[in-house]
């Protein structure tokens, strides 16, 4: 992979040279340069926009001031607004493990890792090694709106895509602007940011923004179980960006981003801690042909990561740690690139066809075997991924009435160097020296869905579609541990497969209220699961030593499993001041077929719920006065494969007040879990339980002009 300091050396290069060149700025006959016209748009899947209603999904936005954002304070917890999102632990991602923040769309997962494509201006942000997302990296003040789409609309991406995609999308703004924010909470929590857009002529446009924040967070263990060594769960970032637009003329459209983020954290003892560094440069150029409806986009892209964690043993009565594993370097990385040809034919059919390739690479470093005198053995492991895939979109208009959207696609997945090498550190002798087998692998995705307008007011839809997720170089090379919970990695995973079908209706009685519901069903082949093998206290020839009240596992495939259920969503506008939203997600899971572990046949997922609800309403009294408040229900779930841990269901009422001083200030009060519920988010082997925030407030003041 090149260098840090050869893809910034490119960057530069690439802004230099789109800068000189005299070509890409012309001028009309008075001198004034004009903005091309040209929108970008990098979701790859045709849609018809009026009947994109009729597909299941929500679309985040928040109100404008100045025309900066103001309402999101964590994303992560505003796309937790749609019932059928969730993350492995319900733990918010400032005070969460980021190896549990991968994203899962209608319960299509069993472990941590994500089952859903998160992009920003349609560059891959899942994490290079694990497939985690870094919530706390995104500008909130940067962002036009997120748009969530479930399972059965994302084949188009691939890898990933299979369960879902959410879309990032910047501002593109018209003219120049600044928005500064700072919070203040009653959990310590202090942070600010800044984003400014300036516009250096009618054609170029400069993006900078910077987030610096930091909490004292919240204690993650339940109070009666807690010890002199438990502490807060406490978390710093910093997140810096530039994104600089060219419009080159009225048929080119270039786009150059740059970022850095930063991040430490500790895991609620002094001895468990985490961190991370992460730099992403990326380049965008939108071609449309003169005097037609075709043209291409390309994208290219380049990502680095560092992570490091330790692992700690906690003693019995929890007045002492001892580090447990050591993972002081994770270095991952990843390099790609798509390109899509898109055309508009007899005013009846949208054609779109591309290729894409994404290169990871990774490996994870640790020190482990600490029985007391400190870690005695030295272990690498990792390996390289390659995805290349070809894709085709289609929308054919079939009559007024009727529309079909197709997507078709192939992807070959390699792996290759893959190893796993160990050392006596006590003697420096190699104890461990694997080689793994290269293996290449092909799959199809598909996506056919037809819409049908039954009447003015009713909007059907059916689809079918199947996809793929190739294992993670995490989920292969890296073992981990959650207090005394140990698992394995796996080199020897299958890919997984999923076949779906969904079925939708949407009714708008006027304006002022809908209803929509999705059915659906998906059979998912190979889903890979941490399963428990052993809770035999000592030692043990897969995970080394498993201390009392722990237990040893492994990262499995189990055969077969289903998804199935409904999505209903009511939206209603009450009055002119008043506005609802009711959402419910029914989604229960079955491991149908496990022959390696038959006990696991009938259990559900872990951390899936069955039923999740968010009812959300908003109140403007005045112009200047915002009011809002998102009541949100979980039912209980597992906590393990076998089921038998079981977390509670959970209650959690959020609220804010936003008053707009003037059209340049405005001052937010948020509020988290009003009334104080106390939320479990993870049961250990020994009987820890794990819980999430407490009630919380957050001040907020927003400048913009």
């Amino acid at each position: 992979m090149p260098s840090l300091k050869t893809l910034k050396t490119l960057v530069i290069f690439g802004i230099s040279l789109m800068t000189l060149l005299p070509e890409l700025y012309p001028q009309e006959e008075n001198g004034v340069l004009q903005l091309s016209p040209l929108v970008i748009d990098a979701d790859r899947l045709v849609q018809p926009q009026a009947y994109d209603d009729s597909n299941a999904g929500m679309t985040l936005s928040t109100t404008l001031l100045g025309g900066a954002q103001i309402g999101f304070l964590e994303l992560s917890e505003a796309v937790a607004q749609y019932p059928a999102y969730a993350a492995f632990r319900r733990t918010p991602a400032r005070a969460a493990h980021p190896t549990t923040q991968g994203v899962r769309l209608r319960n299509l997962g069993i472990n941590s890792t994500s089952r859903s494509v998160v992009t920003l201006d349609g560059v891959p942000q899942n994490d290079p090694f694990g497939g985690w997302i870094y919530w706390q990296r995104y500008h909130a003040s940067s962002l036009y709106d997120i748009q969530i789409k479930p399972s059965s609309g994302s084949e188009a991406w691939g890898n990933y895509g299979t369960g879902g995609h959410i879309s990032l999308k910047s501002i593109s703004p018209k003219e120049s602007r600044i928005h500064t924010k700072l919070t203040g909470g009653s959990d310590g929590t202090k942070s600010a940011s800044i984003s400014s857009d300036t516009k250096i002529s009618q054609n170029v446009s400069l993006n900078l923004s910077a987030l610096n924040a930091e909490t004292d967070g919240f204690y993650t263990l339940r109070s009666d179980q807690r010890g002199s060594i438990d502490q807060k769960a406490n978390s710093e970032a910093h997140a810096y960006q530039g994104l600089l637009r060219i419009a080159a003329n009225e048929s080119w459209l270039f786009t150059l981003r740059a970022a850095l983020f930063e991040e430490d954290r500790v895991n609620g003892t002094p001895l468990s801690f985490n961190g991370t560094e992460a730099t992403d440069f990326s380049i965008t150029a939108l071609h449309r042909f003169a005097d037609s409806d075709s043209g291409f986009n390309i994208v290219a892209y380049a990502q680095e990561r560092d992570f490091h964690n330790q692992f700690t043993s906690v003693a019995d009565d929890r007045n002492s740690e001892r580090p447990a594993l050591d993972q002081f370097t994770m270095p991952a990385g990843a390099e790609g690139a798509s390109f899509n040809y898109f055309t508009r034919i007899a005013e009846k059919h949208d054609f779109s066809i591309g290729a894409d390739i994404r290169l990871l690479d990774g490996d994870v470093n640790e020190r482990f075997r600490n029985l007391g005198n400190g870690f005695t053995r030295l272990r690498k492991a990792g390996g390289e991924q390659e995805i290349f895939g070809l894709f085709s979109t289609s929308q054919i208009l079939l009559s007024n009435k009727s529309r079909l959207a197709v997507t078709l696609r192939a992807d070959q997945v390699k792996n290759t160097d893959g190893q796993r090498e160990e050392w006596n550190t006590e003697s420096n002798a190699q104890i461990r020296n694997d080689r793994i087998t290269s293996t290449i692998e092909s799959f199809f995705s598909n996506n056919l869905t037809l819409y049908h307008d039954f009447s003015q007011n009713l909007r059907g839809m059916m689809r079918q579609s199947s996809g793929f997720r190739a294992p993670t170089l995490n989920e292969l090379y890296r073992p981990f541990r959650v207090k005394n919970d140990i698992i394995e990695a796996n080199q020897n995973l299958n890919t997984e497969k999923h076949l779906g079908f969904e079925a939708g209706l949407r009714f708008n009685a006027d304006d002022s209220w809908s209803i929509s519901t999705n059915v659906f069903t998906y059979s998912l082949d190979d889903m890979i699961a941490n399963v428990v093998l052993s809770s035999e206290p000592g030692f043990n020839p897969l995970c080394g030593f498993v201390p009392s009240g722990g237990s040893c596992g492994q990262r499995l495939n189990l055969s077969e499993s289903t998804v199935e259920g409904f999505e209903i969503v009511w939206e209603s506008q009450l009055t002119e001041t008043f506005n609802a939203r009711a959402q419910f997600l029914y989604a229960p899971s079955e491991i149908d077929s496990n022959d390696a572990i038959p006990e696991l046949n009938g259990n559900e997922f872990p951390h899936s719920s069955p039923f999740r609800a968010n009812i959300s309403l908003d109140w403007l009294p005045r112009d200047e006065l915002k009011i809002w408040s998102s009541i949100r229900y979980q039912e209980n779930e597992y906590e393990d494969t076998g089921n038998l841990r079981i977390l509670k269901d959970s209650f959690q009422i959020d609220g804010g007040i936003q008053y707009a001083l003037s059209d340049q200030h405005a001052l937010t009060l948020h509020i988290e879990n009003l009334f104080d519920e106390e939320i479990e988010t993870g049961i250990s082997s020994a009987g820890l339980v794990s819980i999430g925030a407490p009630r919380t407030f957050w001040f907020s003041w927003d400048f913009s002009r």
